[in-house]
């Protein structure tokens, strides 16, 4: 299972590293170099097919994949997603992954995205393995970053621990989803049915995967449930799993639509882009309509403009409008906050 995980917090990734360390035997043979060349990625795998990649900037990677030397890792790295066995002759040798399971951790900006991120690379399937989780804004300021605590990491890495080392190997092979078939296929359809309806290539592609990811966590979600007796060889999902399952990937849908909505949009005023950093640096308070019209427009032929660039954004799912109710009389007003 190829995990492709997007962290947009720096402290969160730390501390994702830690615990990945924490629970490794080996943690020096699970964590990938961050500079490599496909051929000697692949041999990597077939030594350690279990792993991670940690890239502080995912631009920075996504830079050094488009030389020439490393013009196939996309390609690569995408194909490894399936868990399938993968196969490739270097240098007369015949190197063979019998299934791989790569997990990568990054961070990238929203400029990045939308400088770098080609309608192509979604539409070929690499960015719908990844899950996209964003920033909502900064509530706090921490110039110390401060020390984790033990307590917390040591109890959280006993948790994983758990799924990861608890289970038999051959538990691993075996998940029963008759218990949630019904739930599942009505959500899988309805979900598909609603993407392909709308006609957007972008959408289609990721609830494609995101599906999938429905499973697998609803896998995790059942294994951390409660223990197991160890003479049961089969992991059965239960409905309350699946259903947990589903409620996050809906969440992730949206979020997700929302990062590649702005990476993506091939058509966007610069005023539209201006009233959306705005927005954006306003955070989860959100700006009022008249503030956005006295920051951009000075007579009623801009008001009318700053009215459509608005318009187009909440379109775009990009923001969002709220109704503000007046502290005394008068009209209710407006604001608009960065989704």
């Amino acid at each position: 299972m190829f995990t492709g995980l997007n962290v947009w917090l720096s402290p969160l990734a730390s501390l994702l590293v830690h615990l990945f360390v924490g629970l490794c035997k080996n943690p020096q043979d699970r964590i990938y170099p961050n500079q490599f060349t496909p051929e000697a990625l692949i041999r990597g795998l077939a030594q350690n097919p279990e792993g991670a990649f940690f890239w502080s900037e995912l631009g920075s990677t996504m830079d050094q994949w488009s030389k020439k030397y490393a013009a196939d890792t996309m390609s690569l790295m995408t194909d490894l997603y399936d868990n399938q066995p993968f196969s490739r002759r270097l240098t007369g040798e015949l190197i063979t992954i019998p299934g791989s399971s790569v997990s990568i951790l990054s961070g990238c900006t929203h400029q990045w995205l939308r400088e770098s991120v080609k309608q192509t690379d979604i539409t070929k399937g690499y960015y719908p393995r990844f899950l996209f989780v964003q920033a909502q804004g900064r509530t706090k300021y921490l110039p110390i970053t401060p020390s984790i605590d033990q307590r917390i990491y040591n109890s959280l890495v006993e948790h994983i621990r758990k799924i990861h080392e608890g289970i038999p190997e051959k538990y691993r092979q075996e998940v029963g989803f008759g218990k949630i078939a019904d739930t599942y296929g009505a959500w899988y359809t309805k979900i598909n049915q609603e993407a392909d309806k709308s006609g957007d290539e972008t959408r289609i592609s990721f609830v494609q995967r995101l599906t999938d990811y429905a499973k697998k966590i609803a896998i995790l979600v059942e294994l951390a449930s409660h223990d197991r007796d160890p003479e049961i060889t089969a992991v059965e999902i239960s409905p309350e799993s699946m259903e947990y399952s589903i409620k996050l990937v809906e969440w992730l849908h949206v979020n997700t639509m929302r990062v590649i909505a702005q990476a993506v949009r091939s058509e966007i005023s610069e005023l539209e882009d201006r009233v959306l950093t705005f927005i954006r640096q306003a955070g989860s308070q959100g700006v009022m309509k008249q503030d956005i019209s006295h920051r951009f427009s000075r007579d009623k032929a801009e008001r009318a403009d700053i009215e459509r660039a608005l318009e187009t954004l909440i379109r775009g799912e990009l923001i969002e409008k709220v109704k503000v109710k007046p502290k005394g009389r008068g009209r209710p007003g407006s604001k608009f906050i960065f989704l």
